[in-house]
């Protein structure tokens, strides 16, 4: 009996949570909410690479471009909570890439279909995911600040690094996760 309380609790806890929060409708809500203490399955890290902030941005654009851009996943999950029964998600990719002299962008949102875990209303081209932040520091040197979503969608925030420090320019398995 107390078993089943518990998760009537918690699932009346995560109903009520999820109704709660808004969706962010842009990048800035989305870093302000990343930045919310307690938040479960999420990345703000900051950390910094010795490579040429024109390098580490084209290198962004470029593979993003590549791996990110046009880019969808179909998922299909059969079983759970709610049944024996299948069902299908598709996540359609959409990056924006923002290039500035000295503070460049690049934002990842996914068009998800076929779900209705997203509270409120996504904003166009889909619920962020992540946003990553690209601040020349010096010659040699850029800062990098990760917003990003560390369950479902943590394969972009490390291919993003991996792709900054050039040590592995391969495309993410987007498909992890989902």
């Amino acid at each position: 009996m107390k078993r089943y309380l518990f998760l009537t609790l918690f699932i009346g806890v995560f109903v009520t949570g999820c109704a709660i929060l808004p969706t962010p409708q842009n990048a800035k809500e989305w870093r302000a909410g990343i930045k919310l203490p307690g938040g479960v399955g999420e990345l703000h890290e900051t950390y910094i690479v010795k490579q040429p902030y024109w390098k580490v941005v084209k290198t962004i654009k470029t593979k993003t471009r590549k791996c990110l851009r046009n880019k969808r996943v179909v998922s299909k999950t059969c079983g759970g909570m709610l049944g024996p029964g299948c069902s299908t998600k598709t996540f359609d990719f959409n990056p924006t890439f923002i290039k500035r002299k000295k503070m460049s962008e690049l934002h990842v949102q996914v068009d998800i279909s076929n779900t209705t875990f997203i509270a409120g209303k996504p904003p166009k081209g889909g619920i962020y995911v992540s946003v990553i932040d690209f601040f020349k520091i010096g010659k040699n040197k850029t800062k990098v600040t990760v917003y990003a979503d560390n369950i479902t969608f943590s394969t972009i925030p490390k291919a993003v690094k991996n792709w900054a420090n050039r040590t592995n320019l391969g495309c993410p398995d987007l498909t992890k996760g989902m």
